[in-house]
């Protein structure tokens, strides 16, 4: 039985044997799991850097956005205020 699968295995594909290509699949797999997992973390990371709590005085919408917007997402008001850490996002 260990024969015909080492037989089968080294079965030619082009210019690389079927075990070749199994190996390289299991490696390009491993990479795209890998690199995943990095740009998760890395986009994780950076974008808890880059945005505050805020609310809206107009429309009472409250959540993160990006530090140096000045607009509400909902509404567009211009009437908007970060929240501090420890402070209660309802008015």
């Amino acid at each position: 039985m260990l024969a015909k699968l080492q037989h089968f295995l080294d079965r030619p594909v082009g210019q690389m044997s079927l075990r070749e290509l199994l190996l390289v699949g299991a490696l390009a797999g491993i990479a795209v799991i890998l690199v995943g997992k990095v740009r998760r973390y890395r986009l994780r990371q950076g974008l808890g850097s880059h945005t505050v709590e805020m609310r809206c005085l107009e429309c009472r919408w409250h959540g993160r956005a990006g530090r140096y917007v000045r607009r509400c997402p909902r509404c567009g008001a211009e009437a908007i205020q970060i929240v501090k850490k420890g402070e209660r996002t309802e008015p």
